[in-house]
């Protein structure tokens, strides 16, 4: 091992033990990790002094580095919470089938907000923008969120409905509308977000379906034309009566980047609406984690290690917050672990939501041990099963 001066990381080096944030005590990266430029460029940011141990080059060859531009995601986050762990109740003789588990009022909700926003795609597509409807959507969603956030963001995450053109609204608008809640936003800040949310896409009904639906990568020509399904969302939300301008901001700006990257005026830093801010972080995260029609989706922890991997795009405080707070793997989910083991989520840590306890269940179904991610660090989810 080699002790170096965090300034002097570069990519290709390996992580010989855990990197953490010292103010915070977040564990930025595990030990192995594999560095890359947007894994340098992030603990630049958020750890910008200190040291960090590397593996000897010659004691271990590094994996090949991701020369495509793609991003390469963080091993694992985790936060070390100053306050008592805070474990969710179980018991074994539970059974946590995930719709079992979630109310039968939010999962109602959740539907009839999954229609509603069919119908308003193509109230819109026809040239008609049921902005009541939209309303009544927003307000029902957020009444959820502040009854229990945990609950209707689980539909969300576990990707309750199949078909992204509409649980993609109303996922961003869930997201949206409990991060905004864990930033002590009132009530009526949250159904605004939350209808922003909703109609942040809403131009992509002018958007030619053959590249909407394109099943490979967009020609530089045809991505020219997805951008424009932006400045399309503005001008027909901007129609609507009682529309705020923050309202206009956040659907305008939601793929905007605070270093600049974004589209479609390159707005970057404070040029940047905390609305936009928030939606950036829901898209995102909803985007990467659905199957589409030319990629497969990423598993729940993934999709988190991606944004935290491109802090510079982000805002750092609100895409914490959301980590932190989102139960990627909720109580009842059925997975796989990378060891071939299967089971179910029955507990989760405060502050620690990519590391759940796992109960391992047997070829004969019977319950067997429990596995404790946070403690059993080799081991991590490797699938998503359905419910048995």
């Amino acid at each position: 091992m080699k002790k170096i001066d965090i300034g002097l990381l570069a990519p290709g080096m390996v992580l010989a033990d855990d990197l953490i944030h010292r103010s915070t005590g977040v564990v930025l990266l595990y030990r192995g990790t594999i560095l890359n430029a947007n894994l340098v460029s992030f603990i630049h940011q958020v750890a910008s002094t200190g040291y960090c141990l590397i593996e000897d080059p010659e004691s271990r060859m590094a994996e090949e580095l991701d020369t495509t531009g793609e991003v390469l995601p963080l091993r694992a986050i985790q936060q070390k919470s100053l306050l008592p762990r805070i474990v969710l109740p179980y018991s074994r003789g539970d059974d946590y089938s995930y719709l079992e588990f979630i109310d039968r009022e939010s999962y109602r909700v959740y539907r009839d907000a999954v229609s509603a926003v069919e119908y308003l795609y193509q109230g819109a597509a026809q040239g008609s923008l049921d902005l009541a409807e939209a309303v009544s959507t927003a307000n029902n969603l957020c009444l959820q969120v502040i009854k229990d956030p945990q609950v209707i963001m689980q539909l969300a995450v576990l990707k309750a409905f199949d078909n992204y053109t509409y649980t993609h609204a109303v996922n961003v608008a869930v997201y949206s509308a409990v991060l905004s809640r864990y930033c002590g936003w009132s009530m009526e800040q949250l159904k605004q977000i939350t209808l922003a949310g909703l109609l942040h896409d809403i131009g992509k009904v002018d958007i030619p379906r053959s590249i909407l639906l394109k099943p490979g990568k967009l020609q530089p020509e045809e991505w020219e034309i997805m951008k424009q399904h932006v400045e399309y969302s503005v001008n027909r939300v901007s129609t609507l009566d009682k529309v705020n301008d923050k309202i206009l901001l956040a659907v305008s700006q939601h793929h905007e980047r605070l270093n600049g990257s974004g589209y479609p005026q390159g707005l970057s830093g404070e040029q940047i609406h905390p609305w936009a801010r928030i939606l950036a972080i829901a898209d995102i995260y909803d985007a990467v984690t659905t199957n589409r029609v030319y990629r497969k989706a990423v598993l729940p922890h993934i999709g988190a290690e991606i944004l935290m991997s491109i802090p510079e795009e982000l805002d750092l405080d609100l895409l914490i917050t959301f980590i932190h707070n989102t139960p990627f793997y909720p109580l009842g989910t059925w997975v796989r672990l990378n060891n071939g083991e299967a089971g179910r989520v029955v507990q989760l840590y405060k502050g620690m939501p990519l590391r759940p306890v796992i109960e391992v269940v047997g070829e004969d179904r019977q319950k067997g041990r429990l596995v404790n991610l946070t403690e059993e660090l080799s081991l991590q989810v490797a699938d998503i099963l359905p419910r048995r």
